[in-house]
């Protein structure tokens, strides 16, 4: 089974920081693009694994969506699966 993240349609939005090409910048931070362990994690880790229903990067300010692994993963893994998004997200700017 392909290493993915579970996708649903909706739209999420995140206040991150932006590279120059105006992607978000991938960086295991509040406002970075990519999974926090360790003091403020995103997830839940157990011996290195990460899994669905364990949390998850929070692209929602008010913390009711996340970023869920499919399946049982290295947190490695999980975490490339995050960063491999980054095109997918886009500038909106707050009228």
């Amino acid at each position: 089974m392909p290493n993915r993240l579970v996708r649903r349609r909706s739209d999420l939005y995140r206040a991150m920081k932006a590279d120059d090409e105006g992607y978000p910048v991938v960086e295991p931070t509040a406002r970075g693009l990519g999974v926090r362990v360790g003091k403020g994690q995103d997830i839940s880790v157990q011996e290195g694994l990460v899994g669905p229903r364990t949390g998850g990067v929070d692209p929602d300010l008010d913390g009711h969506a996340f970023l869920e692994p499919s399946r049982r993963m290295p947190i490695h893994t999980y975490a490339e699966a995050i960063a491999s998004d980054q095109r997918r997200w886009r500038v909106i700017l707050k009228p």
